[in-house]
Formats: C-alpha cells, sequence, structure tokens
C-alpha cells in the first residue's frame, strides 16, 4: 500500500509541477497584466479591479479551474501599488496564493515612462489523494493522504509605455523556490518564466479602435508559447477579439481564440472561448472565461502631467505642490526672459542716443 501511496504522490506532484511550468494560462491577459508583471502597477489612469474565472477543456475530468482578482493603483505619482489573488485547481493539486507588487516609474521622454517592479508572493500548494479512485477503495491510509507546501517567491519586470503602445518583460518565479511536501519532505522545484508582451492602439476614426497584441512566454523544459491577438473597438465601448496561441511544440498553433466585451460607465464585462487543436479538443468543449473589470475613479490626469513634469490636482481640483526641478526650470526660463528684454531695452536705448 506504501508503494501504491508513493506513486499516486508521485503522479500529483507531477501535476504540481505542471502547474508551475504553466504561469496561470489566460485569455484575458491584457485585462490582468500585474499578474504576470509588477511593472504595470499603478500605471492605468484609474484604480482597475478585475476578476476573471478560466474552465479550461470544458468536459474533461478534473480539467484545470482558475480564478483570478487583482487590484492595482498609483501612489505618489511616480509609484504604484497592487495586490493578486490567486486560486487554480487541477485535478488532486490545488494553489492558492497572494502576491503583492510595488513599481516606480521614471519619465523616459515626453509622454513615455519606464516603470520596475517588484513583487513578492506566497502559495500554498496542496495534493488530495483522497480525491483519487484506486482499486483500493476506502482505504485508512489513503483518505488521509493530503499534503501540503507553503512557498514563498517573487516576481520582477519591467514596463515601458505610452498612450498608443507599451511593451514588458517579466520573470514570474525568479527565485525558483523549493516545495517540501510529507514528512519525508519529498521536494519539487517551481520553474522560472519568461514573459514578454506587448500592444499597439491605432485609431482608425472617431468610432473604430484597431488594438493589435502580443503575449510570448516560455519556462524551462517547456514549449515556448504565445498568444497573438487583434482586438476591434467600437466607440471604446463594445470590443471583438481573435486569435491564436502559437507553440513551438510539434503542433504550432495551440487553440483558436475568440473574445468579446461590452463596457458601460465604469464597468467592463468579458467573455473568452479558445478552441484547441491537439488531441485534447476530442474530448472537450473548449476552454470559457469570464472576466468583470470595475474601474474606480481616480486622478485621471496624473500619469498625462507627470509625463510632462507639470504639478497636478488633485480630484477635489486643489493644486498641488510642485516638484523642485520643475520649479528650478520655471525659475532659470523667467531669468532668460527678463535678460533678454533688458537686451533689447538697452539696444533701443542705444538707437535713440545715436539719433
Amino acid at each position: 500500500m506504501k508503494k501504491t501511496l508513493f506513486i499516486l504522490f508521485a503522479l500529483c506532484l507531477s501535476v504540481v509541477t505542471a502547474q508551475a511550468q504553466q504561469w496561470l494560462l489566460s485569455g484575458f491577459l491584457s485585462e490582468q497584466p500585474m499578474v504576470f508583471n509588477p511593472a504595470v502597477a499603478g500605471t492605468d489612469k484609474e484604480i482597475p479591479v478585475t476578476l476573471s474565472h478560466r474552465s479550461q477543456w470544458q468536459g474533461l475530468e478534473g480539467a484545470p479551474s482558475t480564478q483570478i482578482l487583482t487590484i492595482h493603483g498609483s501612489v505618489n505619482k511616480i509609484g504604484g501599488l497592487g495586490l493578486s489573488l490567486l486560486n487554480d485547481q487541477t485535478g488532486p493539486a490545488r494553489q492558492v496564493g497572494a502576491q503583492l507588487a510595488y513599481s516606480y516609474r521614471l519619465k523616459v521622454r515626453e509622454g513615455m515612462q519606464l516603470a520596475f517592479g517588484i513583487a513578492p508572493m506566497i502559495f500554498q500548494h496542496h495534493l488530495d489523494l483522497a480525491s483519487l479512485t484506486t482499486d483500493e477503495a476506502n482505504d485508512p491510509l489513503l483518505a488521509a493522504a493530503s499534503e501540503s507546501a507553503l512557498t514563498f517567491d517573487a516576481n520582477a519586470g519591467l514596463y515601458v509605455f505610452t498612450d498608443q503602445f507599451s511593451i514588458g518583460f517579466s520573470i514570474p518565479q525568479l527565485l525558483k523556490s523549493k516545495m517540501y511536501f510529507g514528512e519525508d519532505e519529498i521536494t519539487s522545484r517551481l520553474h522560472r518564466h519568461y514573459i514578454l508582451h506587448g500592444n499597439y492602439t491605432h485609431k482608425i476614426n472617431d468610432k473604430f479602435t484597431l488594438q493589435p497584441s502580443a503575449v510570448l512566454r516560455y519556462a524551462y523544459s517547456s514549449p515556448g508559447q504565445g498568444d497573438i491577438l487583434v482586438r476591434g473597438i467600437y466607440q471604446e465601448k463594445f470590443f471583438l477579439t481573435a486569435g491564436a496561441r502559437i507553440s513551438t511544440s510539434t503542433q504550432p498553433t495551440d487553440a483558436l481564440l475568440l473574445q468579446g466585451g461590452v463596457k458601460y460607465n465604469q464597468f467592463t464585462l468579458g467573455y473568452g472561448y479558445d478552441y484547441a487543436f491537439t488531441t485534447l479538443h476530442q474530448g472537450s468543449s473548449g476552454s470559457h472565461e469570464i472576466v468583470l473589470r470595475y474601474n474606480i475613479p481616480g486622478d485621471v490626469k496624473k500619469i498625462k502631467e507627470d509625463e510632462s513634469g507639470k504639478g497636478v490636482k488633485s480630484n477635489e481640483g486643489k493644486e498641488v505642490k510642485e516638484g523642485k526641478e520643475v520649479r528650478e526650470k520655471k525659475v532659470k526660463e523667467e531669468k532668460v526672459k527678463k535678460e533678454k528684454v533688458k537686451k533689447e531695452k538697452k539696444k533701443k536705448d542705444g538707437e535713440t542716443t545715436d539719433q
């Protein structure tokens, strides 16, 4: 029985390892980029609160199910804070976690900023062997065979953004922490990921906007994977998205991605469907995802005016004290202006004397 238990435990552990090799797959990564790149925290002009649910490979027993809640906002004009809560279930393996993101922004040039981000994270990994069916049903040893492991790690990232485009690079699970299960301390290790993402916004006219985007990801001992999407937006209220999930494996196109959504005031509701081209589609109706976002009204001028170096106004409309550099710049400009006026006056006085 112990041998059987060890084999089952090893199989469950392989599921946990597979989870670690695939960082929370989602078709709506553009709605919750802070999950994998902490540098995004605080770069929105409002405070977005986003909840998503994904049911992968619907119809297959033990298929992955993922829920993510994120919130982030700007702090002190040049920083950002964000919180992510995550729950992921795949067969007998479950992971629940949280990460706290902090970002710091620098002005690159007029209208462009560079953000650096770090996010400490904590995860509870749980293996439930009792949920498995074996020939030795109702065995008390198997029923009690559940193990947990607490893991600490961190995500790090860079993010460059303007009003028209953004590009970012991040490394989730940077520390490659180990997980220890059971009294025998059977171990598994988190895998470091490398994610490159970006989007571009092209306004066709007053009603239509086109927004292509891409997310490319790679983890050690796993095929590289990427989502290539094109979103069409109508009157800033409705959107439709089509794209493909590509892979470096023997099956170059993993899935077809389709999405649609609507925005009403501060709310955005979206639905996504993935149709897999792999053998998984034979027993599955596809993957379904829903996302709900609410934008808490904030200081919509803050980021734009930070980029230009101007003072900003609070929600009450009161003037916020300008930075030292801005004041010094104004003093120099005034000094140059006065010198110019003084020279012109001397020149005129000289001409009058000659006459």
